[in-house]
């Protein structure tokens, strides 16, 4: 039976004039590891929320959701009255700066969830990125903007720490308990004890390695979180250093593969959208003679689901008008967005073209996969993405039929797999060289990813 993950419309934005991408550390879902606010005259804290908006066409509706340790929803004032959640909209490129009043006498000490949620089509789903300050007082001293990102889960983090390194660590998932192994070693790599943490759904710790769980007297050198659960479970940690009588922000410690695929998806193809919306407002990759306008509100109602199936699986669902993706198939894709997004932009394209329509004559008027082969190429030239990443799917898809995975037999026929590869490849790239020699909105879009990807490629290949 098939569960949905995930599903959202990916709603209509201003195309961007050209080449865009996003900061690395801009999602739909993003984690605060620490959320912090008031506490007894002694020790008194505020915390201050900065979420910007990296996408001047779009504006970015989004909701902060705050958990305390148990995993309850945690209610904090950011000066309207106590909520445990926040509804902020983020103005087109803007910013949006909330601070908590810091009036509880009682530390109210959790973390939070910061996500574009689904939205209608005046308010496009757009990555965002969060920061935290931290503002701590204590009689005779304060600490001022001490800062840590939003990012995502993780299975494994490691950070430089001392006897009173801060960590916080969190779990996003709803429904289960996780169990996190720490281990501290020495600044010359030898073990200084482990120690296993559970953590409830949604919930939440955080403590200084002297005290609880590791009480480490004395420390200096790395720490190591990873998960005990198998398959691994995800989670959020954050770790800050102290140096009396000073904290200080360290380095995002969540590795980047292998990484938890909760966000990736959905960030993927929000990306791979706008990019095809800002394509289509300076050329036309269809040729159906219908206006680019009209085409690129059709994209902008593309929605996307992930369903919780083993096969490797994905196909446009033109009665719901989505694009759907299997959780196997996510997993064949690994940390390849490009892939991803050549997969996402074909299938979209697809629709477009089960929609409106074949062109009446040229090389694409018999050969809709091959059309939906060139918009999609065209997309990741335009959205930030590596254009290799067209070959990519190819040969993840050759690699997981190779494996013996249960890769869908739609899913072969689509993309040719396994004895028509070469000669698709050789006809995208054929058509790529044409395009992007000949037409005036493809030749822009051309040499602004040639010089980000593959400056050094010779001058005949886009």
């Amino acid at each position: 039976m098939r569960a949905l993950l995930a599903s959202l419309i990916l709603a209509s934005a201003a195309p961007l004039a050209g080449q865009f991408s996003y900061p690395v550390s801009a999602s739909t879902r993003l984690y605060i590891g620490h959320f912090i606010d008031g506490g007894p005259p002694s020790q008194k804290w505020q915390t201050t929320l900065i979420l910007t908006n990296p996408n001047p066409g779009a504006p970015a509706p989004v909701k902060v959701s705050f958990y305390n340790d148990a995993g309850q929803a945690m209610p904090l004032d950011f000066g309207q009255g106590a909520s445990p959640t926040l509804l902020v909209a983020v103005p087109a490129g803007g910013a949006k700066s909330l601070t908590t009043v810091g009036a509880s006498e009682t530390l109210l000490n959790g973390w939070a969830i910061v996500e574009t949620p689904d939205a209608p089509a005046t308010e496009p789903a757009t990555p965002v990125t969060a920061t935290v300050l931290y503002r701590g007082e204590l009689p005779g001293n304060h600490w001022w903007d001490v800062a840590a990102v939003g990012t995502g889960s993780t299975y494994f983090f490691s950070s430089y720490g001392n006897r009173d390194l801060g960590v916080a660590l969190a779990n996003p998932s709803r429904a289960d308990t996780i169990h996190l192994q720490m281990t501290a070693r020495t600044e010359g790599g030898q073990s200084a004890g482990s120690w296993t943490i559970n953590l409830p759904p949604l919930g939440h710790r955080s403590f200084n390695l002297s005290g609880p769980p590791a009480s480490l007297a004395s420390f200096s050198g790395t720490i190591q979180i990873s998960s005990l659960d198998d398959p691994p479970s995800p989670f959020v940690a954050l770790a800050l250093n102290y140096r009396s009588p000073v904290l200080s922000p360290l380095p995002p410690g969540e590795t980047a593969a292998p990484s938890p695929y909760d966000r990736r998806p959905l960030d993927v193809a929000v990306k791979a959208r706008q990019a095809a919306m800002a394509l289509l407002a300076e050329t036309d990759p269809y040729g159906i003679g219908r206006s680019p306008a009209t085409l690129a509100e059709f994209v902008s109602g593309i929605g996307l689901a992930v369903d919780a199936e083993i096969p490797v699986r994905a196909s446009y669902d033109a009665a719901e008008r989505k694009v759907r993706l299997s959780t196997g198939l996510v997993e064949a894709m690994g940390t390849n967005d490009a892939a991803l997004a050549f997969l996402i932009a074909h299938l979209s394209a697809r629709g477009v073209l089960q929609a409106y329509g074949m062109p009446p004559s040229g090389s694409y008027s018999n050969d809709a996969p091959g059309l939906a082969d060139y918009v999609a190429a065209a997309t990741l030239l335009k959205g930030g993405f590596d254009p290799s990443g067209a070959a990519d799917l190819f040969g993840r898809l050759l690699y997981a039929t190779e494996l013996g995975l249960s890769v869908d037999g739609a899913l072969r026929n689509e993309f040719a797999i396994p004895d028509g590869v070469q000669a698709r490849l050789q006809k995208l790239a054929e058509n790529l060289r044409t395009a992007c020699g000949s037409l005036a909105g493809m030749q822009q879009v051309c040499q602004a990813a040639r010089r980000h990807w593959h400056p050094h490629n010779p001058a005949n290949i886009p």
